[in-house]
């Protein structure tokens, strides 16, 4: 930073630069780093804590590398002044977890590992039709008052227990065991697929889970061209998911196959203004990987 005042360091680990020097010091992946912040303990059945999968915490981490780096160079571009970031992969995780960590700090409120369903709520989780399984996520006072009718439970609506503004169902309220009973009784005789239209007519958030194939045969994901196919460096060909989010005036896109490690080097230390000299100097050291090595 003596050198270049603007420049924006963000160093990532598993539990940070400074603190117990175990725990810093510690081996750190996905899994381990979710364990430690408590995520994985908030997720799977009662008996059971169950991980994130597919490697969320990498992703979420990710998106906080990137978001913070962004945030930094735009300060740098404005005062001149650069910025060293520790960014810890647990604490990007207690952020994801933090929502019923509040519940527990204010109130020392402990919710149950929630399976499939809500810690708190009726009417929200992977519920079972008669031909595969739904996505549900109940909130709303017209979207409540539907679906209870449509249980066979109107009669609850508009009464002491469940006024006509009645925004959620919760899990503590006086007829909830009878709610959730009804509500998988009423799915299991039906299809996954008239579930879905007739809640999504009525504007209750429902989606059919998908599986692989499901997913490439959607309509919506083919207009909207979510995978495409392009070319390996060998000229073989390879399918993945195309790039998100779409910007309209500068739209992401593959313009070139995946680099070998190492094939950039050179040209990006030139970019940076590195003598050819000193570059090579750096590659015979093996300070820097190329793929002339």
């Amino acid at each position: 930073m003596e050198i270049n005042p603007k420049l924006v360091i963000v160093h990532v680990s598993g539990f940070g630069q400074w603190g117990d020097d175990v725990q810093i010091n510690s081996a750190a992946y996905d899994l381990t780093v979710a364990a430690y912040a408590g995520i994985i303990a908030q997720n799977g059945t009662p008996e059971q804590p169950t991980n994130i999968s597919p490697y969320l915490g990498d992703y979420i981490n990710s998106l906080m590398i990137v978001s913070s780096a962004l945030a930094a160079l735009h300060r740098a571009e404005k005062t001149g002044e650069g910025e060293s970031i520790d960014l810890a992969m647990y604490e990007t995780l207690l952020r994801v977890g933090t929502y019923y960590m509040m519940d527990y700090l204010n109130e020392g409120k402990r919710y149950p590992r929630p399976g499939v369903r809500h810690q708190n709520l009726c009417g929200i989780g992977i519920y079972e039709c008669k031909d595969g399984f739904i996505g549900l996520c109940l909130y709303g006072v017209p979207q409540n008052k539907y679906l209870l009718e449509q249980i066979g439970l109107g009669e609850l609506w508009g009464t002491e227990e469940y006024p006509e503004d009645t925004s959620a169902l919760w899990l503590d309220g006086p007829k909830a065991q009878l709610i959730e009973e009804k509500l998988e009784a009423y799915l299991k005789e039906r299809s996954k697929f008239d579930v879905q239209r007739d809640f999504v007519d009525h504007r209750i958030a429902a989606q059919v889970v998908n599986e692989f194939d499901d997913i490439l045969a959607a309509d919506h994901v083919k207009q909207r061209e979510c995978y495409i196919e392009w070319l390996k460096e060998d000229g073989t060909p390879v399918k993945g998911l195309n790039t998100f989010p779409k910007f309209s005036r500068n739209p992401g896109g593959f313009w070139r196959p995946m680099p070998q490690l190492g094939q950039d080097t050179r040209d990006v230390l030139m970019r940076a203004g590195l003598p050819i000299d000193e570059i090579d100097k750096l590659i015979a050291e093996g300070t820097v990987k190329t793929n002339e090595n």
